[in-house]
């Protein structure tokens, strides 16, 4: 039977990831500002298990996708926030940026991850890949992440995604990719343990400025596979 969720206020769901025996509900709840939450419900009877977390940084919090991980031990979930970070502090340049929160599966925050350039930043999508552990990031930035460089101008975007994992900070990727118009990942899926797809748009290609949508494989260490236009 149908399940309303909500407050008083307007509510907006954005995203969620079934588990075993659980489902993650991801959301946006729209008052003075824009916070955060998550919520744990049934996915035998879509009752309430957990108000997890309410995330509210006196700024505009978006929240933008979840996913349990592999064991359904843990779950990752992609929060960008406007100017403030978690301990208060400014993003950098006082920009959009993107964090990944990961929860322990009874709601605890365990770490925040990062990932942020000098302009905006953007999150869209998080999947973990198919009996690894490796996870991965999938989004669109006006600025340059480490190690890469803008495809266009400065009024543009370029896709990228991240892969990492989640106990070894240290095996991080960043890869920007795209034309020289806009580019923004659409969605990310797992085709095996070595291998996931990405969907992307770009409005370089055609002539009048029209969206051309594009599929790209990767390897599960975040190497591109397809050939870039």
């Amino acid at each position: 039977s149908p399940r309303f969720i909500g407050t008083d206020e307007n509510d907006g769901v954005v995203a969620l990831d079934v588990g075993r025996s659980e489902f993650i509900l991801l959301a946006e709840k729209e008052n003075f500002d824009t916070n955060a939450f998550l919520r744990k419900l049934s996915a035998t009877n879509g009752t309430d298990i957990k108000n997890i977390k309410a995330i509210n940084l006196f700024t505009i919090d978006l929240a933008t996708s979840v996913a349990f991980d592999r064991n359904d031990s843990s779950f990752f979930a992609l929060l960008d926030s406007s100017y403030s970070l978690f301990d208060g502090s400014p993003t950098q340049s006082f920009t959009r940026d993107i964090n990944i929160v990961k929860y322990a599966a009874g709601g605890t925050q365990v770490s925040i991850k990062n990932i942020s350039t000098n302009q905006d930043d953007f999150s869209v999508v998080i999947e973990n890949i198919t009996n690894t552990d490796v996870t991965v990031i999938g989004g669109y930035t006006e600025g340059e992440l480490a190690g890469n460089q803008k495809k266009g101008d400065a009024s543009t975007t370029d896709a990228f995604i991240s892969t990492f994992i989640p106990r070894d900070t240290n095996s991080t990727t960043l890869l920007q990719f795209g034309t020289e118009g806009n580019d923004k990942v659409i969605a990310v899926a797992s085709v095996s343990e070595n291998k996931f797809l990405v969907l992307w748009s770009e409005d370089h290609t055609d002539v009048n400025g029209l969206l051309t949508y594009r599929v790209s494989a990767f390897s599960s260490e975040g190497v591109m596979l397809s050939k870039e236009p």
